[in-house]
């Protein structure tokens, strides 16, 4: 990642939110209060109904009662359980943007040979606590049998802060970025709330 000058003074100030354990920040899109669910202009695929499954979680005793089944269709909502009694996040993979358009406006740009690929996701506190959520650091990218974490800037705006709070009946939405190799082929995106130590877990299929 080449990272531009004018987007330089932004990386101090997200690795402070990063390292926070609340308060949100005005860059992405945060609504609080009960939910109202998407409008037609979040998106580019119908949101289907919810999932909320019984399936037990790999390698965990038990079963968590709302897991989601793995690989969901984009633009599908999945309910997912969090750490702490009553958190639970619904999660929707709302738009992929294959490859990120370049432009002035875009803070950094590819390493030679790759590519941007960002995935535009809404998080609603659904549970009956507040929570911290970092989709930053909940969110890996499966390609060609690897993972990839995210970019800690995002090309496209609004980007997520790092660990925000939000209440419940709230509201968080923004996009998540991934450099890629030019031929790479991703076939997962997965979701794993309260910065991936959760339990629980949810993913989509992307091809």
């Amino acid at each position: 990642m080449r990272i531009r000058p004018s987007a330089i003074a932004v990386v101090p100030v997200l690795a402070l939110a990063l390292a926070g354990c609340g308060g949100a920040s005005s860059t992405p899109e945060v609504t609080t209060g009960a939910a109202t669910g998407p409008s037609t202009a979040d998106l580019t695929t119908p949101t289907a109904p919810e999932t909320t499954g019984t399936a037990p979680v790999t390698g965990v005793t038990g079963t968590t009662p709302i897991a989601p089944p793995a690989d969901a269709e984009v633009g599908k909502r999945l309910v997912i359980a969090g750490i702490l009694t009553g958190e639970r996040i619904a999660v929707t993979l709302l738009d992929v943007r294959d490859p990120v358009r370049i432009t002035s406006d875009t803070p950094f740009d590819p390493g030679e040979g790759n590519r941007y690929y960002a995935v535009r996701l809404r998080i609603e506190n659904v549970g009956t606590v507040a929570t911290n959520e970092s989709p930053l650091t909940a969110v890996r990218l499966l390609v060609d049998g690897g993972a990839v974490e995210p970019e800690i800037l995002s090309a496209p705006e609004p980007g997520f802060p790092g660990n925000p709070t939000i209440d419940t009946g709230g509201t968080l939405t923004g996009w998540v970025t991934f450099e890629i190799a030019q031929p790479a082929v991703p076939q997962r995106l997965e979701y794993t709330p309260r910065a991936g130590f959760a339990k629980a877990s949810g993913s989509w299929r992307l091809s």
